[in-house]
């Protein structure tokens, strides 16, 4: 049985996930929200706070280069990391996943130090991990120099931070990474996100069936495209 509020907010909307709604309010009891009820029918046991906006879940954004003029790529420590989180608190994400993108390999291990360093610190859900294992012909903005196959050397940084209990989420191309590699990162309990390609559509549906299960940068299908077929991952 839910607890019963000990106090109820009254925004100018509520949005529950699915719609916006509102003379609604929502119970909270302790630093919990318990319940939704109408503020035609609102109980009187519990004082009621009204509050100007709208009331909604908070955000959680799983690609994340900077905030608060803190970039990780720039900046690889703990004090950038929690700049980053605090600065999209701000406007209601509550959690994020720090991205770092291609760039010379000691980039990388220093991200993976810090964000060891900072594991536990509110809003920092993990590390994303975007490149260098990507297509030349699809990079956008990250450096060629730095573009390669998959090596040992990510692998064993994904690995530690699962040792460290810490969600890691890698962008890769086809064209860097084999099946067989996808199937090692996955053991790790790691998410492998497929983006910055230009995959067919067999080439893609190998990495999924190795264990990839999302994408990155997907743009949306042509109307006119055909099923069978699969726009270029940007």
């Amino acid at each position: 049985m839910s607890a019963k509020p000990d106090l109820w907010l009254v925004p100018d909307a509520l949005f529950d996930g699915q719609s916006l709604r509102t003379d609604v309010a929502l119970g909270i009891a302790g630093s919990r929200s318990v319940t939704v009820t109408v503020t035609a029918s609102l109980p009187t046991e519990a004082p009621a706070r009204r509050l100007s906006g709208t009331l909604t879940p908070g955000f959680l954004d799983l690609q994340v280069n900077g905030g608060g003029d803190a970039l990780l790529n720039n900046d690889q420590t703990r004090t950038a990391l929690r700049t980053m989180a605090l600065a999209h608190r701000r406007f209601g994400t509550v959690g994020i996943l720090p991205t770092i993108i291609t760039d010379a390999p000691p980039v990388l291990s220093r991200a993976v130090d810090a964000v060891i360093a900072a594991r536990g610190e509110p809003g920092l859900l993990g590390l994303h991990i975007e490149g260098p294992h990507l297509s030349i012909a699809r990079r956008g903005t990250h450096a060629a120099e730095h573009i390669r196959p998959f090596d040992a050397t990510t692998l064993a940084h994904i690995r530690r931070l699962r040792s460290e209990g810490i969600f890691v989420k890698i962008t890769v191309a086809p064209e860097s990474v084999t099946p067989a590699q996808v199937r090692q990162i996955t053991a790790t309990g790691a998410v492998v996100s497929i983006g910055h390609s230009d995959a067919t559509a067999a080439e893609t549906r190998a990495l999924l069936d190795a264990g990839a299960t999302c994408f990155t940068h997907l743009p949306p299908m042509p109307a006119s495209s055909a099923t069978a077929s699969m726009s270029p991952m940007r």
